[in-house]
């Protein structure tokens, strides 16, 4: 292969730069030599010491990265027989064009072509993994150098086959010669090339104008190739070259297109060898339908599908006989990207509807994987012109052949035991993983023609019923049949389609008939009823009977976690629950067992039981109705961590004798780890606990005594709890079921737990101080907000909130202002700062608090703990790796300059603003330079935090409107701090009048977003 002209004087140009590079070798060790890199690839790949096979992998890759490897990897494929330094040479080529192309000047662009050239002029002597290698790098290097540095690239390459590239001829392939030494690696490069380009689409749209001179002879060299050669292996890379490029681009005359379909049909059909080449044909070609393609391609494209539909029938019953799924799937989707590609309606609608019952007939005889093909085409129904376009009746007839289809498939083993009795004992009851998915799958298509009004939204339901009927009637034996037909029924039911309505009494009469029994069966039919509140909500009869056949369920334990969700269901929905109530001691009776039995205490489905059973008692009318369930319910829990925390207590006697201990008598030193044994258990009833906060509205009963069940139960339960956070250490989802636990009724049942506030804030104060979990903090925020507190409390808030300030601040890492590098202010100050994004939860939960305090209780926070806060932000402000913490420490010191202005907080007035004059004395010109640095340097980028900036900045100008004149003016006007591209003095001051003016808080946020944009716009302009 001769050198295009324009590059043969950089062939010596090279040879002085491989001197060059023999000097860069010395930047790993051993030196870049073959026989190093022979010694490497062994260790590699036959070493079975990790430390050698890691340090081979780290200095191969590292060789790689070097200049000397364009010296070096040549060698490796031209003067070595040994395969795996072949390879290694190759990929080295192919790794530096496509990682470090870009950074190359044009002279170094130029010189590597020569390179290439050697490699592909000794191809024939490389087995075939190799000769791909060079293939991908022959492309790359195409694309990187075609048209401009080398003009003619496709064509030289096709030259290296065939010297007669114009003489070619499709009909009298007698006059076609190729050099049959080259011919492989040429196909290999057209087939390459192309999913190359495809690749990199967005950066090479322009290469498809270029290729428009040279597409047409592509295409005949690589039909000439199909027709001319006796080599099927050559043959077969011709047709998938053809593939490649049809998906890319689609020859200029159409009728080579129509002379595509044709010499592809006419080969493939009669060599049953290449009848797998067909279909990557016909698919490559449907991708261009995707595009806008000119009129004349019609009769093209009409040609290939009709002879797809007269002649792959036949073969798609043939290869699904023999059961080979990499065949069918693949005539499959021949069909389907026809489907979803015919944007244009190059196709008829009698041939669409012919097209559709192709695609049905394959579907009835091929397997899942196979029919996993088409949820493709279902996925985006509605997206596909054509297919909206369809009789309604040949679309209803389609779908409902699908889920025929579909339901069969999605059946249970034929030869799955069924245990219909075998109560007692846990079974394996899960799917095979493939069928769990495809139902899955299948599933969220029918909903998707449903929800997009492809199909009528009951006609799925209506189906399947029938189906369900007519099995029934007929006697079938089979049960898996039967919950095939029940799990999509359960899948497609919407909880709140009224629509399906008339349905439920005909389920609820034909589910107890069928006359065959499984535990999978069974499962799906609880399933299947827990669907329909919206149904038994209004018919007490159905839903008595609903509920009382359901409860034995729990009994079985394959069945009660299913049972529990459809329970739950229907009792969420508050009419059900409110007809539920009149018959509570009969379901807690029939619960019983699984709510109270000792083997059960450790299954999570208790606590959907129990949440069913909160929803029930709290449609309770009165406190008295609601007192016998509320106790019956919750004795157990209670009783069952009183036994925990007893059991544990003669082990931790001993040293509880040694420690202080507050008044209640509760230690939160030497706390022992929960047991293996015992902690599902502490997680169960904790959780349950927090689903009573979190359900039952005890304020809703009026004139509540401390007499009552709601008193009496946080009576019990606070002290109790107590004891759990002082005997145990407990992980994240303990501790934050306690906070839900305590923190919803202080919001919403205030009256009850007001006589409690002073012993939950000592336990959580206590826990924090143990171990400081920020969620914690919620609970104290919470309390502040009460009203009508004894002076104890906020005798107790005081210590508390200043124990907890000075133990989260010390937890905080500390830095030195000079090691803040977004800190624009050179008068450092030489204290400790809070780095306050190590935390980000700790810090949100704490900066609220201490906020929610200042504005509420201000006497309980010390001004030091708001000096220490917010000196920390002003230096830190400018830290933007973590912005939500950002957003939560701008928001603090907001709040903080916002108060002595905020005519609504007398009390917090007086606190704050020595605090605030003392910060603004000291700190008010860093504080604003770093704002006007952040915003206006391109640091802060974030809209929300723009505002943040700008809030803080409406503050400042409030608090002390002439001083923040003077720092802004000084900040802005200096030249070097402030936008050194902007040189005018004018539009600095347009900076400082925008600034400093008096208006409103959302009119100075426009200001400001509008001065950030003109920032940004000078430092593009310069």
């Amino acid at each position: 292969m001769e050198l295009p002209q324009s590059l043969k004087s950089f062939d010596q140009q090279q040879q002085q730069q491989q001197q060059q590079h023999k000097n860069t070798n010395d930047d790993i060790e051993p030196k870049p030599t073959i026989d190093n890199i022979s010694q490497a690839l062994c260790a590699l790949y036959k070493s079975n010491d990790p430390t050698q096979i890691n340090f081979a992998q780290k200095w191969l890759i590292q060789f790689q990265t070097l200049p000397i490897a364009w010296d070096i990897a040549p060698l490796l494929l031209c003067e070595s027989n040994i395969f795996e330094l072949q390879y290694f040479g190759a990929s080295t080529i192919e790794h530096k064009l496509r990682n470090e192309w870009s950074k190359y000047n044009i002279e170094t662009k130029a010189k590597i072509l020569p390179i290439i050239v050697k490699i592909v002029q000794n191809s024939s002597n490389y087995q075939t993994c190799i000769v791909t290698r060079i293939c991908v790098a022959l492309s790359l290097t195409v694309m990187y150098t075609y048209p401009h540095v080398w003009e003619n690239a496709i064509l030289d390459i096709i030259h290296l086959a065939t010297q007669d590239i114009y003489k070619l001829d499709l009909h009298n392939t007698n006059n076609n010669h190729y050099n049959l030494e080259n011919l492989k690696l040429v196909l290999e490069f057209l087939s390459i090339l192309p999913t190359e380009l495809l690749k990199e689409n967005d950066q090479y749209q322009n290469f498809k104008q270029v290729l428009k001179k040279v597409i047409d002879h592509v295409y005949i060299f690589l039909l000439s190739v199909i027709k001319s050669s006796n080599d099927l292996e050559k043959v077969k890379l011709a047709f998938k070259a053809l593939a490649s490029w049809l998906k890319y681009m689609l020859p200029v005359t159409s009728n080579l297109l129509l002379c595509t379909f044709q010499i592809s049909f006419d080969t493939c059909l009669q060599q049953e060898q290449l009848l797998e080449s067909l279909p990557t044909i016909l698919e490559g070609s449907a991708v261009c339908l995707h595009q806008r393609v000119s009129a004349d391609y019609t009769e093209a494209f009409n040609y290939a599908m009709e002879r797809s539909l007269h002649s792959l029938g036949p073969i798609f019953n043939k290869v699904c006989q023999e059961q080979d799924d990499t065949k069918a799937i693949p005539l499959l989707n021949v069909f389907i990207q026809f489907l979803i590609s015919d944007e244009q309606s190059i196709f008829a609608k009698e041939t669409i509807s012919r097209c559709l019952e192709m695609v049905l007939s394959f579907i009835s005889i091929a397997n899942r994987e196979v029919c996993s093909m088409i949820f493709n085409l279902l996925d985006d129904y509605k997206s596909h012109p054509t297919l909206v376009a369809l009789e309604p009746e040949k679309v209803k007839f389609f779908f409902l052949t699908l889920l025929d289809r579909f339901k069969d498939l999605s059946m249970y083993p034929l030869d799955y035991p069924s245990d219909p009795d075998n109560g007692d004992e846990e079974t394996d009851d899960d799917l095979d993983e493939d069928i769990a998915t495809f139902r899955a799958n299948t599933t969220c298509c029918f909903i998707f023609a449903e929800r997009n009004k492809v199909v009528e939204k009951t006609l799925f339901h209506h189906y399947l019923v029938n189906q369900l009927s007519q099995k029934i009637g007929q006697g079938v034996m089979v049960w898996q049949a039967y919950e095939s037909i029940l799990y999509y029924l359960y899948s497609l039911s919407e909880s709140s389609n009224e629509a399906q309505s008339e349905f439920v009494p005909i389920l609820l009469k034909l589910i107890p008939s069928i006359p065959v029994k499984s535990t999978p069966l069974i499962r799906s039919s609880i399933g299947l009823v827990g669907k329909y509140s919206f149904f038994l909500k209004d018919k007490s009869f159905y839903l008595e009977k609903v509920i009382f056949d359901l409860l034995p369920a729990f009994n079985c334990k394959p069945l009660v976690a299913t049972a529990a969700e459809s329970f739950s269901s229907i009792c969420i929905n508050n009419e059900c629950a409110t007809i539920l109530f009149s018959h509570i001691n009969r379901i807690i009776e029939l619960c019983q067992p699984v709510l109270f039995g000792c083997k059960v205490q450790t299954n999570p489905v208790v606590v959907t039981i129990y949440k069913a059973l909160f929803y029930i008692i709290q449609t309770a009318k009165s406190i008295k109705e609601f007192t016998p369930p509320f106790q019956q319910l919750v004795a157990p829990i209670i009783h069952n961590l009183t036994q925990l925390v007893n059991s544990n207590n003669n082990s931790n006697s001993n040293s509880n004798n040694s420690n202080n201990s507050n008044g209640n008598g509760h230690h939160y030193n030497n706390k022992l780890n929960v047991s293996n044994q015992d902690k599902p258990i502490l997680l169960i009833q904790l959780e349950i606990l927090a689903s009573i906060s979190q359900m039952i509205e005890f304020d809703e009963f009026e004139n509540t005594t401390h007499s009552d069940a709601p008193y009496q139960y946080f009576q019990t339960i606070v002290p109790l709890l107590g004891k759990i956070l002082a005997t145990y250490n407990l992980d994240f989802e303990a501790l934050n079921n306690i906070v839900i636990i305590y923190r919803w009724p202080i919001l919403f049942t205030k009256n009850i737990v007001t006589d409690f506030l002073e012993e939950i804030l000592y336990q959580v104060t206590q826990s924090y101080l143990q171990y400081p979990f920020s969620p914690l903090l919620q609970v104290i925020s919470a309390m502040i907000s009460l009203t009508n507190l004894p002076p104890t409390f906020e005798k107790k808030l005081e210590y508390s909130i200043t124990s907890i300030s000075t133990l989260t601040i010390n937890q905080f890492p500390k830095v030195s202002n000079n090691d803040n590098n977004n800190n624009s202010n050179n008068n450092n100050i030489d204290i400790p700062l809070i780095d306050f994004s190590t935390q980000p939860d700790a810090t949100k939960d704490y900066l609220f608090l201490i906020m929610h305090t200042l504005k509420s209780r201000p006497q309980c926070v010390d001004r030091s703990i708001v000096s220490t806060l917010c000196v920390s932000i002003i230096y830190y402000i400018l830290d933007t790796k973590d912005i939500n913490t950002t957003k939560n420490c701008c928001n603090f010191l907001y709040g903080v300059l916002s108060i002595p202005s905020n005519a609504d907080l007398a009390k917090s007035r007086e606190l704050v603003r020595p605090v605030v004059d003392n910060l603004l004395q000291i700190h008010g010109a860093t504080l604003i330079n770093n704002l006007i640095h952040g915003l206006f340097s391109g640091i802060v980028s974030s809209i929300s935090l723009i505002q943040f900036f700008s809030d803080i900045l409406y503050s400042l100008n409030n608090l002390n409107e002439k001083q923040f004149k003077l720092d802004i003016t000084q900040i802005i006007m200096n030249t070097h701090t402030f936008l050194p591209t902007l040189h005018s003095s004018d539009e600095r001051q347009n900076f400082v009048s925008e600034l400093t003016t008096k208006v409103n808080m959302t009119e100075y946020r426009s200001k400001v977003r509008k001065l950030v944009l003109l920032a940004n716009a000078a430092k593009i302009t310069n």
